[in-house]
Formats: C-alpha cells, sequence, structure tokens
C-alpha cells in the first residue's frame, strides 16, 4: 500500500516539474531555431 501511495506522490511532482521541464525545451528549441537560422544564412552569403 505504501508504495503505491509513494508513486503517485512522485507523479504529482512530476507532473508539477514537467511544465518546467516543457517551458525549458521550447527554449531550448526557439535558440535552436535561431542558430540554425543564422547558420543558413551564413552559409548563403558564403557561396
Amino acid at each position: 500500500m505504501g508504495n503505491c501511495v509513494s508513486r503517485a506522490g512522485g507523479g504529482v511532482t512530476l507532473s508539477r516539474n514537467a511544465g518546467d521541464v516543457i517551458n525549458q525545451v521550447n527554449l531550448g528549441m526557439q535558440d535552436l531555431v535561431k542558430m540554425m537560422a543564422e547558420f543558413s544564412v551564413a552559409s548563403e552569403s558564403r557561396f
């Protein structure tokens, strides 16, 4: 019984942290897209 309760508590904290993780991933993706855009512009101007 105690195992199930602790798992449920872990699920709650996990879902709470998931929002922060998703926000960090979204910010990382935006940075990645910016880098890719800058790189493609730089490579186009080189040729």
